[in-house]
Parts: C-alpha cells; structure tokens; sequence
C-alpha cells in the first residue's frame, strides 16, 4: 500500500480496524452537573456486549479523566459530533473497559492507538460487537478522538488521538466525537519507541494483544504506556469555556444543550514522518473481523514524571530488619522483587519506601530517537511488573556497591545482575543509583534510578567487583 494512502481502518485480509482516533469523553456536562454521580456498569457484564447496559444513550456533553503512566488527560465528548461513536464510548468507560489498556501504537506527527483489553476474553467478546457509522462533521484536528474502521460498520472498541491536524483523514469517514482539553503534553509524551507493528515494522502485533493480552505486552514491550483507569467526571459548569494547553483554534458546539464553546490544541505536533508514520493510514491487525487498534509514540518522555501519580504513603510497619541498615533496606529491595513465577509480598516492597518516593528507568536512544526516562510511583511499578512476574521468573542480585553518606542522607551505586533462574547466566546487568534517607529510626529508599549496560556502554570497571 502506498504510503501517502494510509489511514485508519480495519484491515479485512487480517480481519482487524485500525484506531486512529482515542475518543476520550469527559464528564457530562448535559446531565453530569457538579456532583451528579454518573452509574457504572458492573464489569462483569464486559463479556456482554449486547446487554441493555451497553445502549444507554451519552449525554449532550461529557468529559472522562484518563489516568495514564504519563499524567492525567481530560476529555469532553460532544454526542452531536458522532452519537453512535459517543455513546459507545461512555458505556465502555462506564464499563472499566479502557482500564489497563495500552498505547500499543504510537506515530509521532500522526495518531495515538488504544482500545485492547488487557484480558483477551473481553478482546473476544467485543471483536464483533461493530456500531453504525456517523457522519464526519468535525475534522480530525490535533487533539480529537476518534474510533478506527476496516470499512462501513466496523467501529468497535479501538480508538485514536490525532497528534498533529490529519484533515486527510475527514473523507475516509474517521469521525472525530470528543477532544482532548487537558493533558495534551501527557499524550505527546507516550512512549513510541517500538515504532509500526506487523508487517511494517516489529513493534506489538494487534493480533497477538487480542489472543494474549496484557502478558504479551509486559513480556515482549514493557516500556509501553498505560491508562491506569478511565472514569467519567463532572468538571465544569454549563455555558463555561473549556481551553485546551497552549490552543489556537476555537470550535463552537452547535446543537450541544448548553451551546457551550471550547478550544482545541491545534499546535502543529511533530512534522509527519515520512514512510509509515506520514500517511493517514492506521491499519488494525488481526483475524478476519472487527477492529483491532494498537500503537506506539515516536519520542521518549526524557524525565517526564508520571503525570499526577499519587506518593505512596509510607507504610510504618516495615520490618525493622529490612530498614535498620542501609545493607539491609538495599536487600531486601533486591530480595523482595526476586523469586519464581508468582505474587510478590508487594506490602512489603512499599514498606521500604518514603513517601512521595520514584522510581525511573532510562530508555536508551532507539532507531534514531532519543532515550528518555520512564518515571513513576512504587504502585506504578507494581502495577507495571505484578503481571510480569507472575507468569515469569526473575532473579535480581547485588554484584558490587559503592556508597556515600552525609548526615541523613546516602547514595548507592548498586551494580546488579537479573536471572531467569538461580544459577543461569544473567540476562541482563546494570546499576541501579540508590537515593536513601535515615530519619533518626530507620532509612527509606527516596529514589531508584536504573540504567543497563548495553553495546557501547559497559559497566566502568570501578563498579564491577
């Protein structure tokens, strides 16, 4: 297919719609006043999708908060916009739906990818569960959301953000339902390192996300961003404005029940690329049915913290033998995220932790883009690595250290090495740059910064034994 014909869709020879659009629907502000509580759908209805829950109509306008890896993103649907695509969108995150889901595709200067449900039964459930097109009556302007097709009827669950204006994308039929007004910067901020998925490329494979879900991803793409929940929200009040960061553009909203006007972040976003990520092509990979989104960012957050994450709180009962020295507390840290296949005592991982404390890893450059970091909370990471570790072993172990102490404070150059299993040969090496606090009782781990060593970077002999 030639480049400067791709776009959206789902792709019938595989049997999947590509997302080009994430419509991020944010809190009704047509009947979700301040305090309205908007009803959930129990989740346990998900692996139903004809139930009665899941023809609810949307409100005139909402909006949803997205808490992703990378700070919360705020979106307001306008049901006049696409009413089929809004109220689609308001009953899967009334579901819990995009819980979990991943960013498996995104394309720097074009679209952000989601809608795949971590647990493939779910995926299973909703491959068919196609709605009606809509109408296109917005353009696919920076910021909005829109659902991906394979064709006429094939709007599923997948969805994409525009990263850049994509007006090519208006007569193809992707039609844009909400907009982005908060958190633009989260969303440029999606890691994109693993590039295009099959056949154009070797990041994640929609097909493989269907069948395997969330142990394919931690397993084969860990670096992935996520939203960690996506819940509906009452945020303004009606006839307000609502401004998206760093805006040019204002949409009134006709027909909407408060006539209420907001402004898009039309901000050229990086140029398109050209190959793959130029065109207005977002293929959905998959068996011969519905679509199927996935995605990938084209730059690393380079130190970006993980958005609005909460501090997690310390936990006062640590065992006072894992935090009564600093041999102790760097440990037990090792100890507790090493075993076989299977849960971790995560209470006590936290135990060891200050609070508001971070942990980050470095993403090197990759394929010409630059490396960055992935940085959140001691919840963040078990959110991110729990899945892993119960269906992987995995041995982390101390090899040398050197440190430094002043008053309450310590640094730790931690060199270790990671095996699959006691005695197997490491599969990985690096250091972990240990940042420690000693309160006058017990010390606390403040920072974990990581980074391995790789082809051109090997571990100074220094910080070997």
């Amino acid at each position: 297919m030639p480049h400067d014909d791709r776009r959206p869709f789902h792709d019938r020879a595989q049997g999947r719609p590509t997302v080009l659009a994430v419509a991020l629907a944010l809190a009704a502000s047509g009947c979700a006043s301040a305090g309205h509580v908007v009803p959930a759908i129990d989740e346990g209805l998900l692996l139903q999708p004809d139930h009665p829950a899941f023809a609810t109509r949307a409100p005139d306008t909402f909006h949803v908060r997205l808490a992703t890896s990378q700070g919360d993103v705020l979106v307001e649907a306008v049901r006049d916009w696409a009413p089929r695509g809004a109220d689609r969108f308001y009953n899967l995150v009334r579901a819990g739906f995009y819980d979990g889901n991943r960013f498996f595709r995104v394309l720097p200067g074009f679209v952000v990818q989601f809608g795949l449900n971590p647990d493939p039964a779910v995926n299973a459930a909703w491959d068919t569960a196609a709605i009606h097109d809509d109408p296109v009556r917005r353009s696919n302007a920076r910021g909005t959301i829109a659902f991906a097709a394979a064709g006429r009827g094939t709007r599923t669950t997948q969805l994409f953000i525009n990263l850049a204006d994509n007006p090519r994308l208006d007569p193809l039929g992707f039609a844009p339902f909400a907009a982005v007004v908060e958190g633009m910067h989260a969303v440029d901020n999606l890691y994109a390192g693993y590039g295009e998925g099959p056949p154009d490329g070797s990041g994640p494979d929609q097909e493989r996300i269907l069948e395997h879900g969330e142990a394919y991803l931690v397993r084969d793409f860990p670096e992935l961003d996520r939203i960690r929940h996506a819940r509906i929200v009452a945020t303004r009040d009606e006839g307000t404005t609502a401004t998206a960061e760093g805006s040019g553009t204002t949409h009134t909203v006709p027909g909407s029940a408060e006539g209420s006007r907001f402004t898009l972040d039309t901000r050229a976003g990086s140029p398109a690329h050209g190959g793959n990520h130029g065109g207005a092509r977002v293929v959905a990979r998959g068996r011969a049915r519905h679509p199927v989104k996935g995605g990938t960012h084209g730059q690393a957050s380079a130190g970006a913290p993980a958005g609005t994450a909460p501090a997690v709180a310390a936990n006062q009962d640590a065992d006072p033998a894992d935090v009564a020295s600093q041999d102790a507390i760097i440990g037990a840290l090792y100890d507790v995220i090493s075993g076989p296949p299977g849960p971790r005592d995560w209470d006590r991982f936290r135990s060891l932790f200050a609070p508001g404390a971070r942990l980050a890893a470095v993403r090197p450059p990759r394929d010409g883009q630059p490396g960055g970091l992935w940085v959140g909370s001691p919840d963040d990471y078990v959110e991110r690595n729990g899945p892993f570790f119960l269906e992987n072993g995995f041995f982390e172990s101390e090899l040398a250290r050197t440190s430094e102490r002043f008053g309450g404070i310590a640094h730790a150059f931690s060199t270790y090495e990671s095996r699959r299993e006691p005695g197997a040969e490491p599969f990985a090496r690096g250091i972990n740059s240990i940042q420690l606090h000693h309160d006058g009782r017990r010390w606390w781990i403040v920072t974990v910064l990581w980074d391995s060593e790789r082809p051109g970077q090997p571990i100074p002999p220094r910080y070997l034994p």
